[in-house]
């Protein structure tokens, strides 16, 4: 069958077009709309835009679903102004480490209280500096006032909140049923809720790794949230391709959507991927933390800004299921990698507008949630303590732990290197905690980035591939580990992909050093020792572990800033260690129905 007519570009862009076909009659009704299509991965460029044929935008642009249309093909579009009915907002939870209580960005009026499962009582407000502002920062994402002059516009700043503060209690699922017995409570029509955290465990010695199960009481508070009709956003994480159970409980509970951190159109280095990922959104932001704004990172960023979307979808149609919305997001995402779903993108990068337009013409649908099979126990049983942690680096609360006379280039490096280590793969704490212990012994931070002396001393050294002319000084030490040589100029410029030969001076680069000493240390360019010779889990041999680098010099005094590192890392919700990935434990022969309680749930053996 053949098709005739004209095509338009809608936007301009060449990617979204119209067709108006030509009759049989060899008229034209000029609505162009006949047929409205849209092409990924590539582009047209001498299509004629639909403004210069027609003069002025059909009439069908002006509807919901043409501004739905439009949304879609323009992922950049500007600021959108959401007002919908307060009675049709959703209740929007963050159930997270705590809320800082004096944050001028932030509405307390429209802030309910939940439990403080840390510290035991009913305020999970924060007293200054009682732990970090991840949950201060989730929360501002999503709801801080808009157009007040101060901090950030949330997302959704209608949106009733509720705030509960179990992150690091070993409670989270008692925290998520509190949730959402308050949305039953609250007279909203609908309920989502942020949970930007991984799930960890902690064997008798204190080791903490990623979790890959959830345990029977966490699944029975999922199914709950999911049979009262709650939407859970889960942060991917921050392991690279390691997922804790949390990010992948997607493929089991229909009411649970996965966020992995993008940056810019691609998902970003150390955001976690993998089966269960639904959807990017950007990990970056500037967010509420303590009474003023910080830089803030990682996939709980891009879970927030999900849980803000998801908010405004569901203000736009309060009669849409769940399983709608989630839908809804996924469709009118903007592929970023191969067409279709995929493991490093989910259904590709959050795209609100799109969402929200589409979901004012979607017609809502009954939808029946499936029964499932909760498992009766979990492998960890009696051996670990079933813990969570926040899914970012507080850098900041690492960078107090550092003696003050450094502050200033810890500011710089820190963060520079914490990402490298998330991006190369190494989340071990001791590791970690290692190679920043290492920068500042041998650059203070970066404070000397370039070896103060003039490299003459290497002159000749053929043992550093010092074989020409002025390669000592050419190529002395540089970076926070100070490589030296023409050999080691050459061989990292090979595997950085860069030209260190012609350009030494790069290697005192701030980024590229951080890959240098992270990746160095990971697979023993250095001296062919390896950070996992002697750094793995429970073993932390701080003191031999210098022999990565240089010998057995100053070993002591190395070993001791590094065990600083690791209070301070355990402290700031850092990296955790992967643990064994396992295969689901055995199921109950129980299903659970609508209308059943938690508590017939959790008694059923």
């Amino acid at each position: 069958m053949f098709h005739t007519g004209q095509i338009a570009d809608v936007t301009g862009d060449g990617n979204t077009f119209v067709f108006e076909d030509l009759r049989v009659d060899g008229q034209s009704d000029l609505d162009y709309n006949d047929l409205i299509f849209q092409v990924r991965g590539a582009e047209a460029r001498n299509v004629m835009a639909i403004k210069d044929i027609t003069g002025a935008p059909p009439a069908w642009m002006d509807t919901d679903l043409g501004e739905a249309i439009i949304a879609h093909a323009l992922p950049d579009l500007p600021p959108v102004d959401y007002r919908f009915d307060a009675a049709a907002q959703p209740l929007v939870g963050v159930l997270d480490t705590g809320l800082n209580g004096n944050n001028p960005d932030l509405d307390y009026s429209r802030i309910l209280l939940g439990k403080d499962w840390v510290g035991g009582d009913d305020n999970p407000l924060l007293e200054l500096g009682e732990t970090d502002e991840h949950g201060t920062q989730t929360l501002g994402l999503i709801g801080a006032t808009q157009d007040n002059d101060l901090g950030i516009d949330g997302i959704n700043d209608d949106a009733p909140l509720w705030v509960g503060r179990a992150v690091g209690s070993g409670q989270w699922s008692d925290s998520l049923v509190e949730f959402v017995d308050a949305a039953q409570a609250s007279g909203q029509p609908n309920a989502v809720v942020n949970l930007s955290f991984d799930l960890t465990q902690v064997d008798a010695e204190g080791n903490v790794t990623t979790r890959y199960e959830l345990t029977p009481e966490e699944q029975s508070a999922i199914e709950y949230a999911r049979q009262n009709g709650v939407l859970i956003v889960a942060a991917a994480g921050n392991d690279g391709g390691v997922m804790s159970a949390l990010g992948q409980a997607s493929q089991l509970f229909d009411n649970i959507i996965t966020v992995g951190a993008a940056n810019g159109l691609e998902r970003a280095d150390f955001s976690s991927y993998g089966y269960g990922l639904d959807l990017l959104a950007e990990g970056f932001a500037i967010s509420p933390s303590g009474e003023t704004v910080d830089f803030a990172e990682g996939t709980s960023v891009a879970a927030a800004r999900v849980t803000g979307a998801a908010s405004q979808v569901w203000a736009a149609n309060p009669d849409l299921s769940y399983r709608q919305v989630i839908e809804l997001l996924k469709s009118t995402a903007q592929d970023v990698e191969v067409p279709g779903w995929d493991l490093e993108s989910g259904f590709g990068l959050l795209n609100m507008a799109a969402a929200v337009q589409l979901a004012k013409v979607t017609s809502a649908q009954q939808y029946d949630s499936p029964e499932i099979n909760l498992a009766e126990t979990w492998s960890g049983e009696g051996i670990y303590r079933p813990l969570e942690r926040a899914v970012n680096y507080d850098a900041n609360k690492v960078i107090a732990t550092i003696p003050s006379y450094l502050r200033v280039y810890a500011k710089d490096s820190i963060p520079r290197i914490l990402n490298a280590a998330k991006a190369s793969g190494v989340t071990d704490i001791g590791q970690v905690a290692y190679i920043l212990a290492t920068a500042e012994h041998e650059s203070l931070l970066g404070r000397w980035m370039e070896e103060l002396a003039s490299g003459q001393a290497y002159e000749g050294r053929a043992d550093l591939g010092n074989i020409y002319p002025g390669d000592g000084v050419k190529y002395k030490g540089r970076g926070y580990v100070q490589i030296t040589g023409r050999r080691n100029y050459t061989q990292w410029g090979q595997r950085l992909g860069i030209n260190l030969v012609n350009q030494p001076k790069l290697a005192s680069d701030k980024d590229i050093a951080a890959k240098i000493l992270v990746q160095g240390m990971r697979d023993g360019t250095f001296t062919g020792k390896k950070l996992s010779h002697y750094i793995n889990g429970g073993n932390r041999d701080f003191v031999n572990a210098r022999r990565i680098v240089n010998g057995i010099d100053r070993a002591d005094t190395i070993a001791q800033i590094a065990n600083r590192y690791v209070q301070a890392l355990q402290n700031a919700a850092g990296p955790v260690t992967p643990g064994t990935p396992v295969n689901p434990s055995q199921r109950r022969p129980y299903t659970i129905r609508r209308g059943d309680t938690l508590w017939a749930i959790a008694s059923v053996n």
